[in-house]
């Protein structure tokens, strides 16, 4: 079984996309994780721009010894594109050379046994949390309230999957990007700080050795740096087409298929054609979160993009 749900109703949130998300795995092709010793996650995220209309945070989990068809396509991707070293971006889309890698890249990404899964929350969203978790429970930072309430909702959407995909003594690494939450080393030991008792409590069994870092661990060959890329891929396409559907009252509907915006860029459209394709080895599955009709609570959907021929 992919992923492990431990009933927990006072988690609110995460334990109803537990129960969720439970049932969408057990109908996909999901690899399990837990045949490891060690689990990575990978953490990129997206919304900052002021026009665009969603917070996202894409986490990409996978078994690092198990990514030899990737390793092998990567390390021919960049002796072909990359040979200057530079990265793949999605903010960069607009070099040459990165457009024309891209579609390399992607069939490169497809090659990894992973699950890769996205959390859109509509910006008109305040907080996700209640009065309980507040800074005050770490009265040793002294971060502003927007940027402590991203890093809160980070931690718990990875503790989530952590815990949910993960296995018994099994080692964990934790990339994340390196934005504000973790944008100096004194932010970043104070987002691991943070993170350990959350992660604890979220996880029903006991982890081996949990390393948490940002794209700095990355040896010089770029291995970590890719990688971090396909959630920067992901998140920054989603936020670009979430924000034109809503824009456009084109948001998906129930039994209902939606066409991409025509307001969409052509990279987004790309990657869009790219994250539908349903024959990838990396299982791939978006959780959007907005405000309930009735204005009282969250509505979460779970959104799948189609692939057309």
């Amino acid at each position: 079984m992919s992923w492990q749900h431990t009933e927990r109703p006072s988690f609110g949130l995460t334990n109803k996309l537990s129960t969720s998300i439970a049932t969408i795995l057990a109908k996909s092709n999901t690899p399990n994780l837990r045949n490891s010793p060690t689990l990575m996650c990978i953490s990129d995220y997206s919304g900052e721009h002021p026009t665009g209309r969603w917070n996202i945070a894409s986490f990409l989990l996978l078994n690092p010894d198990k990514c030899i068809d990737w390793e092998y396509a990567r390390q021919h991707l960049r002796s072909k594109w990359f040979r200057d070293g530079r990265r793949m971006s999605y903010k960069k889309l607009n070099d040459i050379q990165r457009r024309r890698a891209l579609l390399d890249f992607l069939i490169a990404a497809d090659q990894i046994d992973g699950v890769c899964v996205t959390f859109a929350v509509d910006k008109s969203i305040e907080t996700l949390f209640t009065e309980d978790s507040s800074m005050d429970e770490f009265p040793h930072l002294s971060w502003p309230n927007h940027i402590f309430e991203r890093a809160m909702r980070i931690i718990h959407f990875a503790s989530f999957l952590i815990a949910g995909l993960s296995a018994e003594h099994q080692n964990l690494i934790w990339i994340t990007d390196e934005d504000a939450i973790a944008a100096n080393h004194d932010r970043l030991r104070e987002f691991v700080d943070i993170s350990k008792p959350v992660l604890s409590n979220y996880l029903s069994h006991t982890l081996g050795h949990v390393r948490i870092g940002t794209t700095e661990l990355d040896s010089g060959d770029r291995s970590i740096e890719d990688l971090a890329a396909i959630p920067d891929l992901v998140a920054g396409f989603l936020s670009e087409c979430l924000t034109e559907m809503l824009s456009d009252q084109l948001m998906p509907v129930r039994g209902v298929i939606s066409p991409i915006p025509r307001g969409v860029v052509q990279k987004a459209k790309n990657l869009a054609a790219w994250y539908a394709n349903p024959n990838s080895r990396m299982t791939r599955k978006l959780c959007a979160i907005t405000p309930a009709p009735s204005g009282q609570g969250l509505l979460t959907s779970w959104i799948q993009f189609h692939a057309f021929i």
